[in-house]
């Protein structure tokens, strides 16, 4: 871990709960900003920098993208209203559910909303969505959601589970499940639902470990999912939670976040393991937000599987399940282009069409330079091949405890 992401992890730490960092060093403030940025964390860490440094050159990027998020949300707020009215019930994931917990909830800036529909429902929001403005995704018939994008509401994810399958049933192990009532809350002064209590717990501990397994995560998610824990101490039954996740075989991995949490943003919690803490952090900042800051690991997760699955069971798997159409693996959707180095291509039209165009000339140039097969592009291939970013992130994963045959942990 740099200084200058120590830095931002302190700051961001700050800005999220309201404390305040005194440095014992001058600030690179530049390289703060980049490594914010990359992070999607500039905005909260704007609020405990600015009380230590200038930041007046900043400081009308900063109003206006609040702005534009707070505009952002209203427009969301009306929209999963107007697909209710339509009979679609709707349930906030992640996002606003969580940023309510922050110090100041409009500083937190995610790049999309969730909701989760009911899979019968998929065709009617397409068409209320269509009607309200949005620019919605092609029918893809094995993806778990759809995106939809509308200039003032961003993008709208709408979920009809909250996994791929392969994820679900292979590495949470199909032992996650979301049976509570829906849990209702005021947001912005507006009424809406998100799972209960302990199911949301779980997806937030789930979707943070499936990035942070498949190529890396940011730390936005992890305090999303520090503040939640804090906030439903009391409410959460710890005695399922901590099965569940020994079960699946990432308590190992919980206990380190946690640990993040307690040395660098002094959280209380009576287990944790501070211990690789420093490592898993140069991790994150190695992978961005979600992983797409190192291109060179964008694939990891097959590299992992290959190490903790057998590899036989898993091919014939995802052989009857694939894990995206052959269409979307040589044409992929413009959130996943903009993550993966072509971000013009969210403007869609001619500049998804050029976009896809680029990254099918790269594809072909390293299919000729054989660093990649056209099977492995249009199909899904369990890698036993590693580069070096993936063999300095599976040394991680051996480090932390999280690399063996069978993953159940013990007690």
């Amino acid at each position: 871990m740099t200084q200058e992401f120590y830095d931002v992890v302190k700051l961001f730490g700050a800005g999220a709960l309201g404390t305040v960092y005194n440095p014992d060093h001058e600030l690179d403030i530049e390289k703060i900003y980049k490594l914010s940025l990359e992070q999607g964390i500039w905005q909260t860490v704007y609020l405990a920098l600015e009380k230590i440094a200038d930041l007046s050159k900043y400081k009308i990027k900063f109003l206006s993208s609040v702005s534009k998020n707070i505009s952002k949300k209203e427009f969301i707020y009306d929209t999963v209203d107007e697909l209710e009215e339509n009979g679609i019930e709707c349930t906030y994931l992640k996002g606003v559910t969580v940023a309510r917990f922050y110090i100041e909830p409009d500083c937190r800036i995610s790049g999309d909303t969730d909701i989760l529909v009911d899979e019968k429902e998929l065709s009617h929001a397409r068409k209320v969505l269509k009607h309200a403005g949005f620019d919605v995704e092609e029918n893809i018939s094995n993806m778990y959601h759809f995106e939809a994008q509308h200039p003032v509401g961003g993008i709208l994810e709408v979920h009809k589970d909250l996994y791929q399958k392969h994820i679900r049933d292979i590495l949470f192990k199909g032992l996650l499940s979301y049976n509570e009532p829906r849990n209702c809350v005021t947001v912005d002064n507006h009424k809406i639902k998100t799972l209960g209590i302990n199911d949301e717990l779980n997806h937030l501990t789930a979707h943070y470990i499936k990035h942070y397994i498949t190529k890396g995560a940011g730390i936005r998610p992890l305090m999303d999912l520090m503040l939640y824990i804090k906030h439903y101490e009391s409410q959460i039954d710890w005695e399922q939670y901590n099965k569940i996740w020994k079960d699946i075989g990432f308590y190992k991995l919980i206990e380190i976040f946690k640990g993040i949490a307690v040395k660098y943003w002094n959280f209380e919690f009576n287990t944790y393991n501070a211990e690789f803490a420093e490592d898993v952090l140069g991790d994150i900042e190695r992978g961005g937000l979600f992983g797409f800051g190192d291109e060179d690991g964008i694939d990891f997760l097959n590299v992992y599987l290959a190490e903790t699955q057998d590899k036989n069971a898993l091919n014939e798997y995802m052989s009857k399940n694939p894990l995206r159409s052959k269409l979307w693996r040589i044409f992929p959707n413009r959130l996943y282009l903009s993550r993966s180095g072509y971000p013009y291509a969210m403007k869609g039209g001619v500049f998804l069409f050029w976009a896809r165009l680029v990254r099918l000339k790269r594809i072909a140039i390293e299919v000729l330079l054989k660093k990649r097969s056209v099977s492995s592009t249009a199909n899904y291939n369990l890698r036993t091949d590693e580069n070096e970013s993936e063999k300095n992130r599976m040394d991680l994963m051996r480090r932390i405890g999280l690399v063996k045959n069978d993953l159940k942990e013990e007690d």
